[in-house]
């Protein structure tokens, strides 16, 4: 009875691979492979972001972009820049009470480019203001795990309405601190911030650490 139960759960689950975007000083990138890995049908979710310019700007009217969102953006770093970059998971419309988990794979941070002052929030304390981390055996030291604790996910469960979907931002912006010399943006120019996403249906389990406990091999490496 166990096993059947365990494979019940397993059957709710949906994750999505998704590039967080690519940051970059005068380089240029390839596309990249977005692997998404479901199995059921009453949990949905994706991953994008805004498409913005190279120095994290609205784009304007008439660009092919304008407008839309997608899985990345390459961005030119400048000392004391700020850059719109918003990674979202949307839940859709209709889809089950779930648990919503994301991987961050955060070369950036390495960096140390982000200022240290009262008035930004860096990319990592954004992330904490929704999202709680989580402890994953068998995940590489380089990735971080978060589940989704926001104000309207009571019990940290997403219930998304019948006829919208319900949107969970990542984080929505970073700077480049006013000190930054050249060397320090040429030693970043391949850094990358990579993000995934999974849901697990709640039903089933007591709690999100249980659910995290039945996160994928596909998600989780």
């Amino acid at each position: 009875m166990k096993k059947q139960i365990i494979a019940g759960m397993a059957a709710a689950m949906i994750c999505v691979g998704a590039i967080g975007g690519t940051l970059a000083y005068l380089t240029d990138t390839s596309d990249q492979v977005r692997n998404t890995f479901t199995v059921g049908q009453n949990v949905d979710i994706s991953l994008d972001e805004k498409y913005v310019d190279k120095l994290g700007d609205e784009l304007k009217q008439g660009d092919v972009n304008y407008g839309k969102r997608g899985n990345g953006n390459v961005y030119k770093l400048v000392p004391n820049e700020s850059y719109i970059k918003d990674p979202t998971v949307h839940v859709l419309a209709d889809t089950e009470p779930c648990y919503v988990f994301i991987k961050v794979t955060d070369s950036f941070s390495n960096y140390n480019l982000e200022p240290d002052d009262t008035t930004y929030k860096s990319i990592t304390a954004q992330i904490e203001d929704n999202w709680t981390e989580i402890v994953v055996d068998g995940a590489a030291t380089t990735d971080k795990f978060y589940y989704y604790k926001g104000a309207n996910a009571p019990d940290n469960i997403v219930t998304p309405s019948k006829t919208e979907k319900t949107d969970l931002v990542v984080f929505s912006n970073f700077k480049i601190k006013n000190t930054t010399d050249y060397d320090e943006l040429a030693a970043a120019k391949d850094a990358t911030i990579l993000i995934e996403a999974c849901a697990i249906q709640a039903d089933g389990f007591a709690s999100v650490t249980a659910a995290a406990e039945e996160l994928p091999d596909a998600f989780i490496n």
